[in-house]
């Protein structure tokens, strides 16, 4: 039989366009040319070719900033640019925010020096102690408008922060949300109820002595009043009715059908005038009844006037009368609401012009729970001296925040206990809010009780410690300061504790605590938004995870004043019969049903998106966003998972999703799209990284070389950053940095973009924060200097892997003798010690889909960088100008199979700027 006949294939085949970054989604079989299996630490430059990363070292001259607490690993990190401060356009900081402290840097080419000499202690707002771990470890949200800084997170009260220019100091206010009450608090009557009187000794409602009635029920009082009912005068309004007939208005009742219009009465020369047409309406109980005849008009009164048309007839003086009121037929029409403002946490004190004379009875338990501390000689009560003026408007129950007042002492009232503890310690709450018991303008003092003072069960807080912030001035004989339980520390009572109480008179017995006995139509919780955005001149806040108020977006009026970032209400009252209409720049809510948790919100052109565990929504108008014109539509279901993982990009915004990563961009239609930019590239990458890693990935935008920096950990599952992922948006590709720190090491904790550098496409841009080993210190880092070991001391080896090359024929075996490198001469000069920025690079060819060296399918690696002649400086230092600014190097290529992988390798010490290389392939013709 004669011996079948082979020949050998030539092709030769290029890969000069090495742009297409890492790829995780074909299959072996079908690999695009251009991009890479697996690579580490070469980026991709604009023209596709591929450079050695520098090292990232820290800013030169810049030491360690220390830090006011120690940082772990798993505390929360967010970073963000404040522009316009104190509306000066040339002042911005980078906000660094490490667990519960925020930490200010001044924007510019480096920034480590320039480090705020004050923080922020976030801890400091805390509405609910047992949440300052979940403060610690979750990210914050951040925006701007109007000069300020807002911040916002669940555990901690909505913050405005302002930088003072003349103290360069940082303001911090606490923001109140507002709104109106539309709804009723359950009060178990029915709307057309009306509920009976009965006698009784007191008369708390103010109701003449004549006719002593009960207490209008205190839920039934507040629908009243939201709804406009006036309460404590005998003449109008609800006390007037009561009086008449012995019952309480229904809810069903509008108080404004009780009021008619009297002709207006002119006083001239003493007398009085009539001056109501002649077919004008008496009103009850003027002149009889029936119509002002000619013959009274202009006659001299001595008292009242004609009655009116109604209330809409203008010119004439509104009175009361219940028997106008009791003889209207309203039927079963939806009565208007939301007289009253409330406070979205703490529904208790409503504001209003009804408000302002109600007293509601307490509806729970108001027992002040106090620290337990030389039983006998405790007080109950203790005073904090203002340094201003107290509120004009201040009662006694009023909450109110240490943030609103410059605190100099809270003193202990009562005999000073002899425990040892220094006398000049000022006690400040750790909530920094408190219902006030007792106040004296004159003295400028407020008392409040001890329920307050929140601590750790058992050993509690040094309060001395946390508050040095706070100014402490010179004290005066007899004023005692309260001294801590335990040397320093204190301890809140819990239901079945004996402590000490004032009975009433002044006398201190024991007694138990008991649990609260809430009304259950009252509005009070410690959960506060968890996102905020600056859109069209208002302050949104969304993110209330309470039965309420989940899947509400408040929003503001258009602000014009610091006093009104909380006033998110229509600025007329609904219940007015005139005055009721709501304009453009009202503020309000918006109710998105089932959008689920709200992590962020972020502006984005005309339209603000909302971002949940549920998906991304579009608030808008039909042109612009007004609060009588607005629009809400979902843009995609596939959620967000992180207010650290969105960002905004030049054209639109991505965001980070268990799902993938998401570009959100405006089509030609006007339309808001949604695409997932890694599904045909490293999806496969993202899936195998765990919930708790991507939910702690943090996304950064360097807009001058448009690149995004996915930054994560692809190990561990805590915000230790040591790997990176690039997308650079002007090629669609991947690559890869590694920091691989020791655990004892220092480690990246965010990345973020500066404004002002001065070399915007080179490597001052993006910044580092870094917190040392023992997380005491901060540092900043960067690409700036021209080394490549990085802030660890380690330098990381470069290599790139390429995907199978197999001509498009796995049927054949082949072999490729030579392959032809082309490389950038890297070279800038030549001294005595040796060459500046030598290149090196290696080449490993693996045969037949193999990834162990174990196959002996790997060939050995050989070096691709190499002039083509030895370079012979012209003396102890050139420019090595040898006339060759490409090296090209031909190697030969052992080994053979069904496809081929390249494996490029740099060195320690040296760079590698890759422009491509050619393959020379020669095969059997048989199958």
């Amino acid at each position: 039989m004669a011996k079948q006949r082979t020949n050998k294939l030539p092709v030769d085949k290029i890969f000069f366009d090495l742009s297409g970054g890492l790829h995780t989604e074909s299959s072996p079989l079908a690999f695009p040319p251009e991009v890479t299996l697996d690579e580490e630490n070469f980026e991709i430059l604009t023209d596709g070719t591929r450079r050695r990363r520098r090292g990232l070292s820290y800013e030169t001259g810049n030491d360690p900033e220390p830090l006011f607490e120690k940082y772990e690993a798993a505390y929360g990190t967010q970073i963000y640019t404040w522009r316009n401060v104190n509306n000066n356009p040339d002042k911005t900081y980078i906000v660094i925010q490490l667990g519960s402290y925020l930490y200010f840097y001044e924007d510019g080419e480096t920034i480590g020096n320039k480090k705020h000499a004050y923080h922020v202690d976030l801890g400091f707002y805390v509405t609910d102690q047992e949440e300052d771990d979940t403060l610690v470890k979750t990210a914050v949200s951040f925006t701007h408008g109007r000069g300020r800084l807002f911040v916002s997170h669940r555990t901690m009260e909505p913050l405005s922060i302002e930088y003072t220019s003349d103290t360069t100091e940082f303001l911090v206010k606490t923001i109140n949300i507002r709104v109106r009450a539309f709804e009723d608090i359950e009060d178990g009557i029915d709307l057309r109820e009306f509920p009976s009187t009965e006698t009784s000794g007191a008369n708390p409602q103010g109701v003449s002595a004549s006719t002593v009635v009960q207490d209008c029920p205190n839920t039934h009082e507040f629908n009243l009043r939201n709804r406009g009912w006036l309460f404590g005068d005998d003449e109008l309004g609800a006390n007037n009715y009561v009086r008449q007939y012995s019952k309480w208005p229904s809810k069903q009742m509008i108080p404004y059908y009780g009021y008619y219009a009297s002709p207006q009465v002119l006083q001239s020369d003493g007398k009085t005038y009539v001056t109501t047409n002649d077919d004008a309406e008496r009103g009850p109980d003027e002149f009889g009844s029936g119509f002002v005849t000619d013959a009274e008009k202009g006659a001299t009164l001595t008292s009242g006037g004609g009655g009116g048309g109604g209330w809409h007839n203008l010119g004439h003086v509104k009175k009361w009368s219940s028997e106008k009121i009791e003889k209207e037929i309203f039927g079963n029409a939806y009565v208007p609401r939301g007289s009253f403002i409330i406070s979205i946490w703490d529904n208790e004190y409503p504001e209003g012009v009804a408000a302002k004379t109600y007293n509601r009875n307490e509806p729970y338990d108001t027992t002040p729970i106090v620290a337990e501390y030389n039983a006998g000689t405790e007080s109950i009560r203790y005073t904090i001296t203002m340094t201003s003026e107290l509120p004009s408007d201040l009662a006694i129950g009023h909450t109110v925040s240490t943030s609103e007042f410059a605190l100099e002492h809270v003193f202990y009232e009562g005999a000073y206990p002899n425990s040892g503890s220094d006398p000049n310690t000022p006690v400040i709450t750790y909530r920094k809010s408190f219902k006030v018991v007792a106040f004296d303008p004159t003295a400028k003092t407020i008392s409040i009780d001890a329920k307050v003072f929140l601590g750790d069960e058992g050993n509690g807080r040094n309060m001395s410690e946390y508050f040095k912030e706070f100014r402490e001035t010179g004290r005066t004989t007899g004023e005692a300061v309260w001294a801590f339980e335990n040397s320093g520390h204190f301890k809140l009572h819990k239901e079945g504790d004996q402590v000490m109480v004032d009975d009433g008179s002044g006398t201190l017995v024991s007694t138990t605590i008991t649990a609260a006995t809430a009304n259950p139509g009252l509005s009070q919780t410690d959960v506060r938004p968890s996102s905020n955005a600056w859109f069209a001149g208002r302050l949104f806040q969304a993110g209330m995870q309470t039965k309420q108020w989940s899947d509400m977006i408040f929003f503001s009026k258009t602000i014009l004043n610091d006093e009104e970032f909380g006033q998110c209400f229509q600025g007329a009252d609904p219940t007015h019969p005139d005055l009721n209409a709501l304009i453009s720049s009202d503020g309000g809510t918006i109710q998105i049903p089932n959008i689920g948790n709200i992590i962020d919100m972020q502006p984005m052109e005309s339209s603000l998106l909302v971002f949940s565990d549920q998906g991304v929504w579009e608030v808008s108008g039909s042109s612009f966003f007004a609060a009588n014109d607005i629009r809400v539509r979902q843009i995609t279901s596939a959620e967000a998972i992180s207010a650290s993982a969105i960002i905004k990009i030049d054209n639109g915004i991505i965001y980070a999703s268990h799902r993938g990563i998401y570009a959100l961009s405006r089509v030609q239609a006007g339309a808001i799209q949604s695409q997932n930019i890694i599904e045909k590239n490293i999806q496969t990458y993202w899936n195998e990284l765990s919930y708790a890693q991507q939910k702690n990935a943090s996304l950064s935008f360097d807009e001058s070389k448009g690149r995004v920096y996915i930054a994560h950990n692809n190990n561990t599952s805590n915000h230790k950053v040591n790997t990176v992922m690039v997308l650079d948006l002007r090629l669609g590709s991947f690559f890869k940095y590694r920091f691989a720190p020791a655990t004892s090491a220092a480690y990246i904790v965010g990345i973020h973009s500066t404004d002002q550098s001065s070399q915007p496409d080179e490597f001052q841009k993006m910044k580092f924060f870094i917190v040392n080993d023992y997380g005491t210190a901060l540092q900043i880092a960067d690409f700036s200097q021209e080394t490549f070991e990085d802030f660890d001391g380690v330098e990381h080896i470069p290599f790139l892997l390429t995907g199978y090359d197999n001509l498009s024929d796995f049927s054949r075996q082949r072999y490729s003798p030579t392959i032809h490198t082309f490389m950038k001469k890297t070279e800038t000069g030549y001294t005595e010690t040796g060459t500046v920025g030598e290149s090196s690079l290696t080449v490993q060819p693996r045969w037949d889909f193999t990834d162990r060296s174990s196959a002996n399918k790997f060939g050995r690696e050989q070096q691709v960088y190499r002039h083509k002649r030895a370079y012979v400086p012209s003396g102890s230092s050139d420019s090595y100008a040898d006339g060759y600014d490409l090296v090209v190097a031909r190697t030969k290529i052992r080994g053979r199979g069904k496809a081929l992988q390249l494996k490029f390798t740099g060195e320690a010490g040296k760079d590698a700027h890759l422009l491509g290389w050619s393959l020379h392939y020669e095969g059997t013709a048989e199958i």
